[in-house]
């Protein structure tokens, strides 16, 4: 399906929405390596903002775009679940940056550290994520609510 627009077909917006997350994570694999190299180790607390941009990411992307366009925030139960479950996706992508950013400023940013990389890789791991979000989001709810 080509977008008469630009000739940008779902396919290639959908490969560059993988290509996007795949950079995401390998952006945060390689700070891992930095850091495990270094005086200062990952631990659980630093995946959660890629999991929780993860998450959000599936939850934004599991919805059809036509259940959101209709008219009935309160009257029909569907239509409001579907809103409501869409911005609690977003608000996990929107909660994995502000972790990335309170991690990388709380752990990262003091002189003891050898390389604050590992909080940067971190902080960009989720804005590339929201990027894939955001454009296999705009590619499917620009289409007839279908995806091929």
């Amino acid at each position: 399906m080509e977008d008469s627009k630009c000739g940008i077909t779902s396919f290639k917006c959908s490969v560059a929405a993988g290509v996007l997350f795949s950079v995401g994570w390998w952006w945060f694999i390689d700070g891992l390596i930095i850091a495990n190299q270094g005086d200062h180790h990952f631990t659980f607390v630093t995946w959660i903002p890629g999991l929780l941009s993860t998450l959000g990411l599936i939850g934004v992307n599991m919805l059809n775009p036509a259940d959101l366009r209709e008219d009935g925030l309160g009257g029909d139960d569907e239509v409001t679940r579907a809103k409501v479950f869409f911005f609690i996706s977003w608000l996990f992508i929107f909660g994995g940056l502000v972790a990335a950013v309170w991690i990388c400023l709380s752990d990262y940013s003091q002189e003891s550290t050898s390389s604050n990389y590992p909080g940067v890789a971190i902080i960009m791991q989720t804005v590339v994520i929201t990027f894939a979000s955001v454009v296999f989001w705009m590619r499917r709810s620009g289409q007839d609510d279908t995806f091929a």
